[in-house]
């Protein structure tokens, strides 16, 4: 537990780096521009509260709860490892190589977030909004995404292996090199996508919007693309084996798609 009591952290809120308030309560505080900078706050009750410009920093944050709470904050480097973050608003916050292994972002709103080379594996992301956001390089393996907001969003070379990203919007999103094995795609929108050698290798992209989509040169081994909109999709050069499953009645090899000759 921390030493401190609540007033007493309240009232020297801006001289907190590196302090030790794990457990500590602070429920729907106005913590707004503290600096928190490698503070340890496991475990802690933030729930509701206020972080608008707040430096957290290599912040310790396993466990704790931020329900609800307003975190437009500095939380690079910050281990949020299995914390609550359900239905917080994370809004242009920065996350680049944050720790958010197994969290509960369940609604979380994450517009235009820098989440760059963060870790997301395990992460319930189930409806949330990272429309605009910045995940290139990120790590969401076994991520929960289905029915999220992913418009627009940066892509690049994230890892996306076994994530559930049934219904989820991803149109107009740049997936260019995304690691995409055995995701589960099922009734998803990547209308207008670049996914530019992604690996799909067994991806399940049934009933997927995959009109005016890039697909040039993405690996489509074993994957599952039937009664996927395929209309105006660039497949020149992608690759494709006997396991690969079509739209009916559609050409791949008149679609530029390629099956390796010792498949």
């Amino acid at each position: 537990m921390a030493e401190f009591s609540k007033e007493e952290i309240l009232a020297i809120v801006h001289k907190l780096k590196g302090a030790d308030l794990s457990d500590i309560d602070l429920r729907g505080q106005d913590l707004t521009f503290a600096n928190l900078t490698d503070a340890n706050l496991a475990r802690a009750k933030l729930g509701g509260a206020r972080m608008n410009g707040t430096n957290l920093s290599g912040a310790d944050l396993t466990g704790a709860d931020l329900a609800q709470a307003v975190l437009r904050a500095n939380l690079n480097n910050a281990d949020l490892t299995n914390a609550c973050l359900f239905r917080a608003d994370l809004n242009s916050a920065q996350l680049r190589s944050t720790k958010l292994r197994g969290a509960d972002m369940t609604r979380c709103s994450l517009t235009h977030a820098d989440l760059r080379r963060a870790d997301l594996s395990g992460v319930n992301l189930a409806r949330a909004d990272l429309s605009n956001a910045n995940l290139r390089g990120a790590v969401i393996c076994g991520a929960n995404l289905s029915n999220a907001n992913l418009q627009d969003a940066n892509l690049r070379g994230a890892d996306l292996t076994g994530g559930d990203l049934r219904s989820t919007d991803l149109s107009g999103a740049d997936l260019t090199g995304a690691g995409l094995t055995e995701a589960k795609l099922g009734g998803a929108d990547l209308k207008g996508a670049l996914l530019f050698i992604a690996a799909m290798r067994n991806a399940n992209l049934e009933r997927v919007d995959l009109s005016n989509t890039d697909l040039s040169w993405a690996y489509l081994y074993g994957a599952n693309l039937t009664g996927a909109n395929l209309t105006g999709a660039d497949l020149r050069s992608a690759m494709y084996d006997i396991y690969t499953e079509w739209p009916e009645e559609f050409d791949p090899v008149a679609a530029g798609a390629v099956r390796p000759a010792d498949d």
